[in-house]
């Protein structure tokens, strides 16, 4: 199954991004230091991870695969992502 991770510290459009997820059945994981309220959808879940700049990106590093996806700004952390054979979006599509 895919999975669409958000870093929800620095996503600007974490809000339109469940409503598509949820639309096209998409489990997503919204990934923070903290200071986000979880989601209301049951195919979203909060991860909290640690603080630091990059404990949210080395987090979704860690655990996305080939058959996910990822939005991000950040083009080395795109590069990184895709390296991995995971698909990337930009925020604004």
């Amino acid at each position: 199954m895919t999975r669409l991770f958000v870093d929800a510290d620095s996503c600007p459009v974490k809000a339109e991004t469940l409503r598509v997820a949820q639309r096209h059945g998409l489990q997503t994981l919204l990934v923070s230091d903290g200071g986000i309220r979880p989601p209301i959808s049951r195919l979203a879940r909060l991860v909290v991870v640690g603080p630091g700049p990059d404990s949210a990106d080395n987090w979704i590093a860690e655990n996305i695969t080939k058959s996910d996806i990822t939005i991000t700004n950040d083009i080395t952390l795109a590069a990184r992502y895709l390296k991995q054979g995971a698909k990337v979006l930009r925020p604004n599509g």
